[in-house]
């Protein structure tokens, strides 16, 4: 592993970080300003512990695990119907939208964004940046 001074985009400090944390938040920071109106956005391993994340506060901390979570129940609702291939899941409210995305078997990305965000957009942006989430994340573990 390769070791690397970075500036926070969260904080505007400098961090020294591996370099593939390193590729994961600027690939992160990417996705987000493509989106537009994205207010954090997190990769989590499976057990719900982020990785990656634009925003450290302890409230998406605790929703890595929780979306990991749903997406789990999601494939458990899927193989009960017996429903191939899931890859994400939407959750909607007033104002606001969760974007859930596996990764892979060990990966989720989850996004949060304003509720004007159409989520066909916000699917096609993730796949364009997945193969190389997908490519640093194999190197992680």
């Amino acid at each position: 592993m390769r070791i690397e001074a970075i500036i926070d985009p969260v904080t505007g400090g400098t961090r020294i970080v591996v370099a593939e944390e390193s590729r994961l938040l600027h690939t992160l920071d990417v996705i987000a300003r493509g989106i537009g109106g994205t207010r954090t956005a997190v990769i989590a391993d499976r057990s719900g512990l982020p990785i990656v994340t634009l925003d450290r506060t302890t409230s998406t901390l605790a929703s890595a695990a929780m979306v990991t979570l749903v997406l789990d129940a999601a494939r458990n609702v899927c193989a009960n119907l017996d429903l191939p291939d899931l890859c994400d899941v939407t959750i909607e409210g007033r104002g606001w939208k969760v974007f859930v995305h596996a990764l892979s078997a060990k990966f989720t990305l989850f996004i949060v964004s304003d509720g004007d965000v159409e989520p066909s957009f916000v699917k096609r942006e993730i796949e364009r940046h997945a193969s190389e989430l997908r490519e640093v994340l194999s190197r992680i573990g």
